[in-house]
């Protein structure tokens, strides 16, 4: 009779952990969700998008903008509908609905995504300073006055 109470309670106790359990979305389910969202097709090829959300700091806009008016076939960058008008002159894809703006995930800022076999493999955000180093080596050119001398 103990040993019948025993594993009722543990079948009991296990049945309210399983369903009390909910599998945290991660930044690759989100990056899913939203390519499937945007009917972008991932390729299996190895391939970088970057997401620059409206939130993101002008500086690196500006860094995203420069980089992105010299098209590179290993890189998507998309752009929130909210800041289409600075990158008329790139080859970016515009996320006219700005979900990009309302994306759920630990990442700020803007955000890069590398893929292959069609799927994200890693997600990283970088601050200011990384973006527009890596962006625009040249980052004296997105000087509007003498700050950055």
């Amino acid at each position: 009779m103990k040993l019948k109470q025993t594993c009722i309670s543990l079948i009991s106790a296990l049945t309210i952990v399983a369903c009390h359990h909910t599998p945290q979305t991660t930044d690759t389910d989100v990056f899913a969700w939203y390519a499937d969202e945007m009917n972008i097709c991932i390729p299996e090829a190895p391939h970088r998008f970057v997401i620059v959300p409206v939130a993101s700091c002008g500086g690196c806009r500006a860094a995203v903008a420069l980089h992105a008016s010299h098209p590179d076939s290993s890189t998507t960058v998309i752009v929130s509908g909210k800041l289409a008008p600075m990158y008329v002159n790139t080859t970016c894809m515009i996320d006219s609905a700005c979900l990009c703006d309302r994306l759920n995930w630990n990442q700020a800022n803007n955000v890069e995504i590398f893929t292959s076999l069609g799927k994200a493999d890693s997600i990283v955000s970088n601050d200011a300073a990384q973006t527009i180093l890596k962006f625009a080596p040249d980052a004296h050119l997105l000087c509007t006055d003498n700050t950055c001398q």
